[in-house]
């Protein structure tokens, strides 16, 4: 006996009409119209009944076919380079839901550290309708701010403060803060001091903080070898291999200022596994602060930043470009050194 199939039809999501919506609110199609792209004024009372007929039909508006018509898809790119790392949660929640409140929607594309895949996948989210773009940093591919400057696309960078660059930016001083760190160190007696950083090659952040951490030394007379500028990818594992690597050097740092948090964590975990003490034997920086670096023990000494803060910046510039309202070229989001049990005076 042969199987029974199914052919019973799927409805599409917008089988039901915007004039059903109409008709069972008792409003006009404009009305119901105008609350939908949030455009034009409409009582509160009208609202809540639109509203309350949306619902009870379960409708989709359209969203292909209300572009057509106001040439305007309401979605917001994002290329990050990574979910691996919570520091990225905060920031992206924080900007979500800044752009939700004005009727956007965030369409998140995950680039790593290549910039011609990067660039790929800013193509697919200008293809999908993305109206304007953040990007991490200032290294990019030329190829794709000159495709956004054709195209016109508003986009912003983040993680930087650059106020004499061309780019728009909202993000903090990364040279600032890992110098900051570094005269912290050398205020408490240390004069030995390395990194575990990211690539400097593919990631201006990192380079920067190389850059802040070389001039606090120079300052003080003091220097920071080549050898003790261990660039690795984020992992924990990585951390503790730099860490390892350090300590079985002829000559020891006495502090080391770790480009973010996972990395410190790293080096955390193998002083434990070694038997180095810290802060006793080594001191040991990180830069984020992300949840879990008040818990640990030692707790640990880091940068502090604003994730949310800045989210909602990053938000909020690409909106007043998109409403062709006057936004600042560059803001600058503060950042603040958290001093904990990681860090003490050099014996």
């Amino acid at each position: 006996m042969a199987k029974k199939t199914s052919t019973q039809r799927i409805p599409s999501p917008y089988s039901v009409s915007i004039r059903e919506v109409a008709k069972q609110a008792g409003v006009s199609v404009a009305s119901v119209s105008r609350v939908i792209n949030n455009s034009g004024h409409v009582s509160e009372k009208l609202q809540q009944r639109i509203q309350a007929a949306i619902q009870q039909l379960n409708y989709i508006p359209n969203s292909a076919a209300r572009a057509l018509i106001t040439r305007q898809t309401h979605i917001i790119g994002a290329l990050i380079p990574s979910i691996a790392h919570s520091i990225y949660a905060t920031f992206i929640e924080a900007l979500q839901q800044r752009l939700n409140g004005a009727g956007y929607s965030l369409v998140i594309a995950i680039a790593g550290y290549d910039r011609k895949y990067e660039y790929e996948e800013a193509r697919q989210l200008i293809l999908a309708g993305a109206e304007a773009l953040m990007l991490p940093g200032e290294m990019h591919n030329p190829a794709l701010y000159r495709l956004l400057q054709a195209r016109n696309i508003p986009y912003v960078l983040n993680s930087i403060f650059h106020p004499d660059s061309p780019h728009p930016c909202v993000g903090y001083d990364n040279k600032g803060a890992a110098l900051r760190t570094t005269n912290y160190l050398l205020d408490l007696g240390h004069r030995r001091i390395a990194t575990i950083t990211g690539y400097c090659d593919k990631i201006d952040r990192f380079a920067e903080r190389v850059d802040g951490i070389r001039e606090s030394l120079q300052k003080r007379g003091c220097e920071l070898p080549d050898s003790w500028i261990l660039q690795r990818d984020f992992s924990i594992a990585e951390g503790r291999e730099a860490f390892r690597y350090l300590m079985t050097q002829p000559t020891r740092p006495t502090a080391i200022v770790c480009g973010n948090d996972v990395l410190a964590l790293g080096a955390l975990l193998e002083a434990q596994r070694l038997g180095v003490q810290v802060p006793e034997e080594v001191s040991i920086t990180g830069f984020d602060d992300l949840e879990w670096a008040a818990q640990m023990t030692p707790s640990l000494t880091t940068v502090h930043i604003p994730l949310a803060t800045m989210g909602i910046r990053v938000a909020d510039y690409l909106l007043g470009r998109l409403r062709g309202e006057a936004v600042p070229h560059a803001t600058r989001i503060e950042v603040d050194l958290v001093l904990r049990e990681s860090t003490g005076p050099c014996r």
